[in-house]
């Protein structure tokens, strides 16, 4: 489904592991992602990463949903593999968001997260760099 949002914004965090994350190198150098939940940032992030902290202004842009499953057990969940490609097809001006899922990072522990907060649902987005994405206050 796609919509126009009217005005928001949205607080959004990216889990940095390194380097490698900080250059933006690699299959999704023209892609960012981000979470509305720090601690699912921080499953990406791990102890030795950091996590930014984001406002953006979606308001003049095209956001397309993205499909998600609800399991039997209640949580929401969505394929990452046709998400990430859906995201590398994405036009300035659109932004992919998948809503209420979870999606845990390969860093997650009880030292980074020892609540499990993470495995509480968040809107995941993937944004195309380039595009006139607005910046808000931190």
């Amino acid at each position: 489904m796609r919509k126009r949002v009217s005005s928001s914004r949205t607080k959004l965090y990216r889990g940095l592991s390194g380097k490698y994350d900080r250059n933006q190198t690699g299959l999704f150098k023209d892609i960012e992602f981000y979470t509305t939940s720090i601690h699912q940032a921080r499953t990406f992030a791990g102890k030795e990463g950091e996590v930014i902290k984001r406002r953006r202004d979606f308001s003049n842009h095209e956001v397309v949903e993205f499909p998600v499953r609800t399991r039997k057990d209640g949580t929401r969940d969505f394929d990452k593999l046709e998400f990430d490609r859906k995201a590398k097809t994405l036009k300035p001006g659109q932004v992919l968001v998948a809503k209420n899922v979870v999606d845990v990072g390969p860093r997650a522990s009880s030292e980074v997260d020892p609540n499990y907060l993470w495995s509480y649902g968040a809107d995941i987005y993937a944004i195309k760099k380039g595009g006139k994405i607005h910046y808000g206050r931190k």
